[in-house]
């Protein structure tokens, strides 16, 4: 009998390891989810929360804008108490969306600089004439690049 008590506590103890403990844990805009205390030690582990003041320095701008930027909701982040406290991840996000829409804007600002295609288009003198010699309608790219190099003759003819 001693012997079977003795079976059946190590068997317990075992599967006492082998099903680690779980804790319910949850976090503002996500559902509860069970999480093993291992998976939420890793989990606090790439968690890095971060001030305003952080971000601030990180970004080289005064605290009083990404306070701004929090309070409109460009910069996500999470208010707690009267602290903003902003996630590594999502401040790295904020920057590539901002890169991403500069990109864009330089992109559009050359597709809609005329000088910027006149010269392109000068560099190919007979593509040129023939653009000039054309007849495009109102509107068109035809006409948006005859206009631009009726505007800015090549370097030398100025």
């Amino acid at each position: 009998m001693q012997r079977l008590a003795q079976l059946l506590m190590r068997l317990w103890r075992r599967a006492r390891r082998a099903v680690p403990p779980v804790t319910e844990v949850g976090f503002k805009g996500a559902s509860l989810k069970l999480m093993t205390r291992g998976e939420k030690r890793k989990l606090a582990s790439e968690l890095v929360i971060l001030t305003p003041r952080d971000c601030a320095l990180v970004l080289d701008m005064d605290e009083d804008k990404v306070t701004e930027l929090l309070d409109c909701g460009l910069l996500p982040g999470l208010l707690i108490g009267r602290h903003w406290r902003i996630q590594a991840e999502d401040l790295a996000r904020f920057v590539q969306l901002r890169k991403r829409e500069t990109s864009l804007a330089r992109l559009r600002a050359a597709l809609d600089d005329p000088a910027a295609w006149a010269a392109m288009l000068w560099e190919d003198p007979e593509r040129a004439e023939r653009i000039l010699a054309d007849e495009y309608d109102e509107g068109t790219v035809g006409r948006f690049w005859q206009d631009a190099l009726r505007d800015h003759p090549p370097a030398g003819d100025e």
